[in-house]
């Protein structure tokens, strides 16, 4: 299943991952379920991909730019 918006994209990541994340996320999960079809690998690929470019805070959950 592609997510066409951010909006799309499942409650959880919606409320945990800023909007730029979300993107990211989005974006990957596309690419990899076009690719692969295969909804676990396209999932894994996409946070992969957000944790490649965010970094969240172990005390407050938040993800933020990392470095």
């Amino acid at each position: 299943m592609r997510y066409p918006t951010i909006k799309d994209l499942p409650f959880v990541f919606q409320i945990n991952l800023p909007e730029p994340a979300q993107q990211i996320f989005k974006d990957a999960f596309n690419r990899e379920w076009a690719a692969e079809r295969d909804d676990r690998a396209a999932r894994s690929r996409a946070i992969a991909e957000v944790r490649r470019h965010f970094v969240k805070d172990p005390d407050t959950g938040r993800w933020t730019r990392g470095a």
